[in-house]
């Protein structure tokens, strides 16, 4: 039961910082298709597109977290990231942003 209000309150905290789908390019759209399809991700949300900040909540056992923010990058290249862009990924999982706030793993894309 605890950890099922963390997990609330962990969406909680994201949901209500994050963009509404109507704000997002088209890109950013493919992008969060692309990253929701793997399993052991839970949700993807952009933090922000204006800085292009994408956070990423998954299972902490399934993919090690600064491995698959990297493997993020290339999935936004697929989803038509324009060239030059950067965009950072942030990785967490709901138990441990809860107990620290801090993201599991993190990348940059160029």
């Amino acid at each position: 039961m605890k950890g099922n209000m963390t997990v609330a309150a962990v969406f909680l905290v994201l949901s209500v910082a994050v963009c509404h789908p109507a704000e997002l390019a088209v890109w950013q759209s493919k992008a969060l298709q692309h990253v929701k399809h793997y399993d052991g991700v839970i949700d993807a949300r952009w933090r922000s597109t204006a800085k292009n900040a994408l956070w990423v909540s998954m299972g902490a056992n399934k993919y090690r977290a600064e491995s698959f923010s990297r493997f993020v990058c290339e999935l936004l290249e697929e989803a038509g990231a324009p060239p030059g862009t950067i965009t950072s990924v942030s990785v967490f999982d709901p138990p441990s942003y809860g107990n620290s706030g801090w993201p599991m793993g993190t990348a940059v894309c160029h």
